[in-house]
């Protein structure tokens, strides 16, 4: 029989006569949402460097019902947490908990499959911890070693903010010394729906380091596998200039939850592109050994305009190179004026172009606009693309 004590002081000792008292919870957790105010998102950055010095603890994180200092109220029946929604993910791996229990209904997590899936693939005990970065009541960084994985979170007071952190404690692994990570981080529109977040995959190597930048009660948090195998080598770059209109559009994933949303990107005869404003353009540019640029005339139009959310809609674009960022858009909006971009890819081997609306969409305005686009069979907001294309020239 194990045991999990709710409601109880922080342990001294005891699990070292019964090891099978797994959990106490004596902390100041997030069921104090349900009663009164209190400043839970500063808390959370304290707790390592406090309660958890005594053992393990009964928080009761990763609800899906988040907000902001400024919009949070205590509801019994409904509560909701203070900070972002990557702040709720972190605090599985931050907190250590041989039993988690998560604090939302099913349901709720089944709204949300990506944040469900990577809660499903974290530890609750580990076989090596170490404190990455931290100062308390500001932020707190940890990473922790499962087997031959690595995870990490971080979680941040209401102060934004933004922190390097080394990945050292990698070490070299196995393989070629390369690591993918998945991670979460918060959305571009965190500060004012602390639901938004973005899920990311990098490779990276012990001799990196990270950037996290936090929202208002923000947090990141991710995990570490190793690459086994040798990268295969890319295709040798073909010299020349190569347009968005001759891409195969089967590598454009449109991230909405309806299977009509998965539309491809459409041409026009002038040479115009115009896809949807929301997912990824994944472009393999094969020019490691290459001097390379890509360039373009970008714009945000509207067909229809049905609501305040569609009208007041904009969008913001970032590009990506083998994981590294390499320009972000400033933020376009709908029957503005066009922007060009131009943006070395030398030495690129995948670039991929992200498309973040913003604000995003509600859950029930998804699901009206979902129902427009079966019955009009059209989306109202379209990325436009002109003269785009990439160039590649030999060294």
């Amino acid at each position: 029989m194990v045991l999990l004590f709710h409601g109880m002081h922080k342990p001294a000792g005891i699990q070292f006569t019964w090891p099978n008292v797994l959990n106490c919870e004596g902390v100041y957790g997030q069921e104090i949402n349900k009663f009164y105010e209190a400043d839970l998102a500063e808390n959370n950055t304290i707790i390592p460097f406090a309660r958890m010095l005594s053992g393990a603890l009964d928080y009761t994180p990763t609800t899906m019902k988040n907000s902001t200092k400024g919009n949070h109220k205590v509801n019994y029946l409904f509560p909701s947490s203070q900070g972002t929604r990557c702040h709720q993910l972190a605090l599985l791996t931050l907190f250590e908990a041989p039993i988690a229990v998560w604090c939302d209904n099913p349901m709720s997590y089944r709204l949300y499959p990506e944040c469900l899936e990577y809660m499903k693939t974290i530890p609750t005990t580990w076989d090596e911890t170490v404190g990455v970065s931290g100062k308390i009541g500001q932020h707190v960084v940890v990473a922790r070693r499962k087997g031959s994985d690595w995870f990490m979170a971080a979680v941040g007071s209401w102060t934004p903010q933004s922190q390097v952190v080394p990945l050292d404690f990698l070490g070299e692994g196995q393989g070629d010394g390369k690591w993918q990570l998945e991670f979460f981080r918060d959305g571009v529109n965190a500060h004012r729906d602390s639901k938004d977040y973005k899920k990311c995959s990098v490779v990276v190597t012990s001799k990196d380091r990270l950037r996290l930048n936090f929202a208002p009660g923000g947090g990141w948090t991710g995990r570490f596998t190793q690459v086994m195998d040798k990268a295969t080598p890319a295709p040798k770059a073909i010299a020349g200039d190569h347009s968005l209109v001759d891409l195969n559009f089967s590598s454009y994933y449109a991230q909405w939850r309806e299977p009509n949303r998965n539309e491809p990107p459409v041409t026009k005869k002038d040479g115009t592109v115009v896809m949807p404003a929301v997912g990824v353009l994944r472009i393999p540019v094969s020019a490691q050994d290459a001097k390379a640029r890509f360039q373009g005339n970008l714009s945000l139009e509207s067909e229809t305009v049905s609501s305040a959310t569609e009208s007041n809609a904009t969008l913001q674009v970032q590009v990506i190179g083998d994981g590294k960022v390499l320009w972000d858009s400033p933020v376009l909006k709908a029957g503005a004026s066009s922007i060009d971009c131009s943006i070395d890819l030398s030495g690129v081997k995948l670039a991929e172009i992200f498309f973040d609306r913003n604000p995003p969409l509600s859950e029930p305005e998804k699901g009206r606009r979902a129902r427009d686009a079966r019955r009009e069979g059209r989306d109202g907001m379209r990325v436009v693309w002109k003269n785009a294309g990439w160039t590649v020239e030999e060294r």
